[in-house]
């Protein structure tokens, strides 16, 4: 038995005669065990419910009516039993008033009427039998967010609450128990009345793990014996790829690849890049919006360059490894802080990227209707802990979450829950060596304290002007497809003059290279000097803002060997190039921030800046 098929019948063994099944989709695929065949869990389910507990699956749906798949479901089971059994199966269900196969809508007079025959039929004992034994019934009600929703926005139906009604008393039966029949609502989990969540045991099915993944592709590919994967690509790595999501997925890239080579109409490739769209879409859908896959490749060609990134770097990249090692003493939670353009972006994707562990960034999980937000919440870390191990990132964290308890009320008390899970979910210790939040931030201030202290907070400082050639190499380097430009010295440091002067920032040098090849038609060493000599001196305020996100980050650094004149060690770096802001907080000699100092200049720019 599958462990999935397990996990749906294992309440019914130790007598529990009612579920709330939620989580994967019952119209998944899965592979019957110990055999090449691929079917619906549903079907599996019908199956191997009717030959290990004399168990005949019964389901009803809005869009079909009560339906049992008689001449499907395990036909040895039949084979050599009294002809009429089925017959009599059939008869028995409609004198209980059960119009079985209709394939018939329902409005909500057949709906009422259909759920008082299950329920009929599930607290009464059959008397056919199976091998010798009573057949018993599982009846399956499916899709029961549409048939008793959860109480939002417009409210229920008259018929939706006599439902809900009607199942509440139905689970709490003495009858029902004694019957040994077994009853399964499958519904989107926190979809259903609350009056059915509270009541029963909730079942949630997980998705396949890389090893049911690597079984699932084995029997998928000699299915499909056509499909062609982009070399490299190997069971083990495939499933790595696509563990914890649906299997249908993947079934649908395997069988277009295999029909379109069978036919002889092209060449299907299956790539990587096809998997991971696949997966980023199986997230979107499963968390509800809540987290994004991101594909790492778009910092492929990207080189961090520069004292003070790489400094942050070289811890970070620790830590992402930690995930990858399963270490337990890897940070929970990073906080990256520093001036726009400084790099926090593609510090945080570059480290996941050499962990090679899914990354996700965290997506508000705000919603219009009232204990939305509160669902959409707990559901954004329920998929992050069934993904481990991983990555999630915040990115602008202020501006994309709440950071701050509050006492006004205005959302319905939604902020608050969103607060709430997130400190939760940042102090679970649990998550230790699977799972750690990088955050970035150039507006620290807007963090609440209880917030602020679950990070450890790493600053990523403006690059020096030492760092201005190395940084520009980087960026021609990437914009010209991973091709350095051959520019001598004395043109790099010409231009590194000048997009230093201006206090460019990398993020805008690469932007004002950008526009200078869209104006010059080419890309050559007078397009690097041309941007640099035609691109606008920042304001003042823009400068203001560089320098009030570093000391905001100074003041809130967790550690004094974070600060790049220090090493890992503690000791202090007296050859370090301190800017004229930096020297003004910061004592050249020793290293130590002058905290006094570091209150003065930040009072003193809060009202000249753009934040």
């Amino acid at each position: 038995m599958s462990d999935t098929i397990h996990t749906i019948l294992k309440p019914y063994i130790e007598g529990v005669p009612v579920i709330h099944l939620t989580g994967r989709s019952l119209y998944d695929l899965d592979v019957i065990p110990n055999s090449d065949q691929i079917l619906q869990l549903k079907d599996i389910l019908h199956d191997h419910a009717l030959q290990e507990h004399q168990l005949l699956v019964l389901s009803y749906s809005l869009a079909a009516g009560p339906l049992i798949s008689l001449d499907r479901t395990s036909q040895q089971v039949f084979r050599g039993l009294n002809p009429d059994v089925s017959s009599r199966i059939r008869d028995y269900l409609i004198n209980k008033g059960v119009n079985i196969n209709s394939y018939r809508s329902q409005n909500a007079n057949d709906f009422l009427h259909a759920m008082r025959s299950l329920f009929g039929v599930a607290i009464d004992e059959c008397t056919i039998k199976l091998a010798g034994k009573p057949i018993k019934f599982c009846i399956l009600f499916e899709f029961t967010e549409h048939l008793m929703p959860k109480r939002q926005g417009g409210g229920q139906s008259d018929p939706q609450i006599i439902a809900s009604e009607a199942t509440f008393l139905f689970a709490n039966s003495e009858r029902l128990k004694d019957c040994q029949n077994y009853v399964i609502l499958n519904g989107l989990e926190n979809h259903v009345d609350n009056l059915i969540i509270d009541e029963l045991p909730m079942v949630k099915l997980a998705y396949p793990n890389k090893d049911a993944k690597e079984i699932f592709l084995r029997t998928l590919r000699n299915k499909y014996n056509q499909a062609v994967f982009e070399q490299g690509l190997d069971n083990t790595i495939v499933a790595n790829l696509t563990c914890n999501t649906p299997n249908k997925g993947i079934e649908r890239i395997v069988r277009s690849s295999h029909f379109v080579n069978n036919k002889n109409l092209g060449n299907n490739i299956i790539q990587a890049g096809l998997l991971t769209e696949q997966k980023q879409r199986d997230i979107e859908i499963l968390s509800e919006g809540t987290l994004t896959l991101l594909n790492t490749e778009r910092v492929k060609n990207v080189e961090l360059k520069g004292r003070n990134i790489s400094h942050a770097w070289s811890f970070l990249k620790r830590c992402a490894e930690g995930i990858k090692e399963n270490k337990q003493h890897t940070p929970l939670n990073v906080l990256l802080i520093g001036s726009p353009s400084s790099g926090k972006t593609d510090l945080a994707i570059k480290a996941s990227a050499s962990s090679k562990v899914p990354f996700f960034q965290m997506n508000s999980p705000k919603g219009q209707y009232v204990g939305q937000t509160e669902e959409r919440s707990r559901k954004q870390q329920e998929i992050l802990k069934e993904m481990y191990p991983n990555i999630g990132f915040i990115d602008e964290i202020t501006e994309a979450f709440p950071m701050q308890r509050s006492n006004s009320d205005m959302d319905s008390g939604a902020t608050a829950s969103v607060v709430a899970t997130l400190l939760t979910a940042l102090s679970d210790k649990s998550r230790a060596g699977k799972s750690m939040i990088i955050g970035t931030t150039n507006c620290p201030w807007r963090i609440g304290s209880a917030m602020l202290s679950r990070f450890i907070c790493l600053p990523v400082l403006s690059p020096l002007k030492e760092d201005y050639p190395a940084i520009i190499q980087s960026i021609i380097k990437e914009l010209n497809n991973g091709v350095d430009l051959a520019i001598n010295k004395k043109d790099l440091n010409k231009a590194s003059n000048l997009f230093y002067k201006k206090k460019i920032s990398p993020r805008l040098i690469r932007t004002a290279i950008q526009n200078a090849i869209g104006m010059l038609g080419d890309f050559t060493v007078h397009t690097v000097l041309f941007a640099a000599e035609d691109i606008c001196e920042q304001d003042v305020r823009e400068v203001n803002s560089m320098i009030y996100a570093d000391y905001c980050a100074l003041k809130i650094t967790s550690s004094k060997s974070f600060l790049p004149w220090f090493d890992s060690t503690g000791s202090f770096d007296d050859k370090y190039p301190f800017p004229d802001y930096l020297k003004k907080v910061v004592d050249s000699k020793t290293g130590s921030i002058n905290r006094q100092n570091l209150s003065v200049e930040i009072d003193n720019l809060k009202d000249k800046v753009n934040v």
